[in-house]
C-alpha cells in the first residue's frame, strides 16, 4: 500500500511539476534567443542598437525571474499538497488509508525531494544551455570549453585528497540541509493545524514563522557555543583543512539529529490525530 501512496503523491505533485518544467523550458528558449539578440545588437553599429540592447536585457531579466519563480513554485506546490492532504478536512481521508503515519511522512518527504531535484536540475540545465548559446554566439565557445577542461583536469588530477572529501561533504551537507528544512516546515504546518480551532491555514503559516524563528535562534546558539570555538581552535593552529572538515561534519551531524527529531515529532502528532479520527 505504501508504494501506491508514493505513486499517488508523485502524481499529485506532477500536476504542478510538469507545468513548471514546461514554463522553465520555454523561458530557456526565450532566454537563448534573447542572448543571441543581445550579442548581435551589441555588435551591430545601428541607430537602434542601444534600444535593442535594453529590450534584450529586460527580456533576460524576465527569463531569470521566471526560472527562479519556477524553482520557488515547486516548493510552494509541495507545501500546498502537504497542507491539503494532512492538515485540512482531507486529512481524515488520508488517515483512513491502511498505512502508518511514518509511511505517509516518508512518502511526502521522498516526493518533495524528487520533484525539487527534478526542477532544480532542469533549471540548471536550461541555464547551462543559455550559457553555451551565449558563448557560441559570442564566438568564444571553443576557448571557454578549453578553459573549463583545464579546470576539471586541475581539480581531478592535481588536487589533494582532502579537497575531494570536502566536495563530498559539501554535497552531503546540501542534501542534509534540504531534508532538514523540508521536515522542519512539515512539522510546523502540522503543529499549526493541531493547535488551531479555526483558521487552520493562518495557524499553520504562523506556526511556520514562529518555529523558524526558534529554530534559527537555537542553531545560532549551538554554532556560537560549540561549533565555532572548535573550528577556531583548529584554524588558529594552522589546520585549515581540518577546520573545514570539522565544520562540515559538525553541521551534517547537527542537521541529521534535528531531522530525526522533526520526523519523530511529526510522526507522534500524526499518530495522535489518527487516534482522534
Amino acid at each position: 500500500m505504501w508504494k501506491k501512496l508514493l505513486k499517488y503523491d508523485f502524481r499529485s505533485l506532477r500536476r504542478f511539476g510538469l507545468p513548471i518544467l514546461v514554463i522553465i523550458a520555454a523561458a530557456g528558449l526565450l532566454g537563448a534567443g534573447g542572448i543571441v539578440g543581445l550579442i548581435l545588437s551589441l555588435r551591430a553599429n545601428l541607430q537602434l542598437a542601444p534600444l535593442l540592447t535594453t529590450v534584450f536585457m529586460l527580456l533576460l531579466s524576465l527569463v531569470f525571474m521566471v526560472i527562479g519563480l519556477g524553482m520557488a513554485g515547486i516548493g510552494v506546490a509541495i507545501l500546498v499538497d502537504y497542507y491539503k492532504t494532512l492538515a485540512t478536512d482531507e486529512a481524515y481521508l488520508t488517515f483512513t488509508l491502511p498505512v502508518r503515519p511514518r509511511e505517509i511522512l516518508w512518502s511526502k518527504l521522498l516526493n518533495s525531494c524528487i520533484w525539487s531535484t527534478i526542477v532544480t536540475l532542469a533549471s540548471f540545465f536550461v541555464g547551462g544551455i543559455m550559457l553555451l548559446v551565449g558563448l557560441g554566439a559570442g564566438g568564444v565557445l571553443p576557448e571557454a570549453l578549453a578553459g573549463f577542461r583545464e579546470i576539471l583536469v586541475t581539480l581531478f588530477h592535481d588536487a589533494p585528497l582532502p579537497v575531494y572529501s570536502l566536495g563530498l561533504l559539501g554535497v552531503i551537507l546540501f542534501v542534509t540541509y534540504a531534508v532538514n528544512n523540508q521536515l522542519l516546515v512539515f512539522m510546523a504546518i502540522f503543529l499549526g493545524s493541531v493547535l488551531a480551532k479555526k483558521n487552520k491555514l493562518l495557524w499553520s503559516i504562523g506556526s511556520v514563522i514562529v518555529v523558524n524563528m526558534v529554530y534559527s535562534t537555537v542553531t545560532s546558539l549551538v554554532q556560537t557555543l560549540c561549533i565555532i570555538p572548535m573550528i577556531t581552535a583548529d584554524a588558529t593552529g594552522g589546520n585549515v583543512l581540518v577546520a573545514l572538515h570539522i565544520t562540515l561534519i559538525s553541521y551534517i551531524l547537527l542537521l541529521t539529529a534535528l531531522s530525526v527529531l522533526f520526523f519523530k515529532l511529526t510522526e507522534k502528532m500524526m499518530e495522535k490525530r489518527l487516534n482522534l479520527a
